[in-house]
């Protein structure tokens, strides 16, 4: 592939280049950690339809910086960021792949039996339902353990 200037550029993708910087990491015995909601494998835009994609990088962010305050050895701090950012990240994309089916029902008898349950508030995904997400501490977690995750999901 060329650029506008007639250059020879290489293009790659995302993918390959994850399996990359794993294995340079592994042969140069670096931990790798990677951020936000790219390095996830999920279905497209799952993060997109719960709107958390920003939410979790930031949450990623404050919970690596807090593994690395508290840990010395860098890679017992990254263990502890996988530990708790995999489960809770996993979760919240579970219900985010949930969401693009319910959120985008077709005119009909299925959509109005999700808006009469949304407008009840008994749903899992009601406002009330879904509080624990905004209510999360990622820095204290590092100390608790606390993953942030709803009773029910436990």
């Amino acid at each position: 592939m060329k650029d506008s200037s007639g250059r020879r550029v290489a293009r790659a993708r995302y993918a390959d280049c994850k399996v990359l910087l794993r294995n340079a990491a592994v042969l140069l015995g670096f931990e790798l950690a990677q951020l936000g909601d790219k390095p996830r494998e999920k279905v497209a835009s799952a993060f997109c339809e719960s709107k958390q994609g920003a939410a979790q990088a930031l949450e990623d962010g404050a919970t690596l910086t807090a593994c690395l305050k508290k840990y010395s050895d860098v890679v017992e701090a990254l263990r502890r960021y996988e530990a708790l950012r995999l489960p809770r990240a996993t979760h919240i994309q579970g219900m985010a792949r949930a969401n693009k089916i319910r959120f985008h029902l077709p005119d009909g008898s299925a959509q109005r039996e999700r808006d009469a349950k949304m407008a009840e508030g008994g749903t899992d995904w009601s406002i009330k339902a879904i509080a624990w997400i905004y209510g999360y501490d990622s820095a204290a977690a590092v100390d608790t353990g606390d993953l942030g995750l709803p009773p029910w999901a436990n």
